[in-house]
């Protein structure tokens, strides 16, 4: 008998794969507590939102994260809630849709927690947030006339900062900043004049009335997704998952509204049965993160030269 081949010694997997260690704690979170998670981090990321109202969020989202026997206690997302109430009746007209997106989402989390399956609960809540969110959005956005012609998005790509690195690939750096120049003159205090010309091309008005379908398109499918699945009384849906995944992907990387997409992103884990999607989302989340200067940099170099 032949004798058996020597055992190869492997290093152990914490030396071999680190970064699947760190996934795989994340996947063995439960999806309320993961979702609970993210929802803090939210708050305590963007203080600015909050002024000096930050200051009582902050101990109270530090020690939920820290703590994970505060993290599932009503108590403080009842004082969190608290917070955010009297910060919304103190700003009224001034309040941002952001603010009261997270506080809205912040008063699901208490509700599921004093429930007798809150994950279940908050299923429910995140999945009907999220078909009402994304279906009142396209609505608006089909019965306003400067988004649905694409209007609206080429005002955008002439004159926002934000969608310039796609704007350099129809007209150069100079023209975006005479753009500037002459929207100033239009909107100063003192200035006489009443209509100024901005320097556009076809190719980029081609791509705002693409920009502004296919927002609407996506939003529609969202929404279709999350409700149906409500109504059918049906698991997460694996579309839906996909869908939102690719709207934190390439939505937020030029809109920069970073609360909205930590938000949604909290609201798709808390419903996402299957740990991967939740992973999965998380990395479209971060990766949606780096702006969209960075993702075409290289390629903007290439247009700038052809464009002259």
């Amino acid at each position: 008998m032949s004798s058996p081949p020597p055992a190869t010694l492997a290093p152990p997997e914490r030396h071999r794969h680190p970064w699947r260690r760190g996934f795989g704690r994340l996947a063995r979170q439960s999806r309320l507590t993961l979702a609970a998670r993210l929802t803090l981090a939210t708050l305590l990321l963007h203080r600015g939102l909050f002024g000096h109202w930050f200051l009582p969020i902050a101990p109270l989202g530090v020690a939920g994260l820290l703590a994970p026997a505060l993290l599932r206690r009503r108590t403080l997302w009842a004082l969190l809630v608290l917070v955010l109430v009297a910060f919304n009746v103190r700003h009224g007209g001034l309040l941002r849709d952001d603010v009261l997106f997270v506080s809205v989402w912040c008063l699901a989390v208490l509700v599921a927690l004093g429930a007798h399956r809150p994950a279940a609960v908050l299923d429910t809540s995140a999945r009907s947030l999220l078909g009402v969110t994304f279906g009142v959005s396209a609505l608006v956005k089909l019965w306003t006339p400067e988004f649905r012609s694409g209007a609206a998005y080429y005002f955008f790509f002439l004159l926002d900062e934000r969608f310039a690195p796609l704007s350099r690939f129809f007209v150069t750096d100079r023209e975006l900043g005479g753009n500037l120049e002459q929207w100033g003159r239009l909107v100063h205090p003192l200035g006489e004049a009443t209509s100024v010309q901005l320097a556009g091309s076809p190719g980029l008005l081609a791509l705002a009335r693409g920009a502004a379908a296919g927002t609407v398109i996506l939003e529609a499918l969202l929404a279709v997704a999350f409700l149906a699945s409500l109504a059918a009384r049906r698991r997460s849906p694996r579309w839906g998952n996909a869908l939102l995944a690719l709207f934190l992907l390439t939505v937020f990387p030029v809109a920069r509204v970073t609360p909205f997409s930590w938000t949604l992103c909290a609201m798709g884990v808390a419903q996402a049965t299957d740990s991967r999607w939740r992973l999965t989302l998380l990395a479209t989340l971060f990766l949606g993160q780096i702006p969209l200067s960075l993702w075409l940099a290289p390629w903007n170099a290439v247009a700038g030269r052809i464009l002259g």
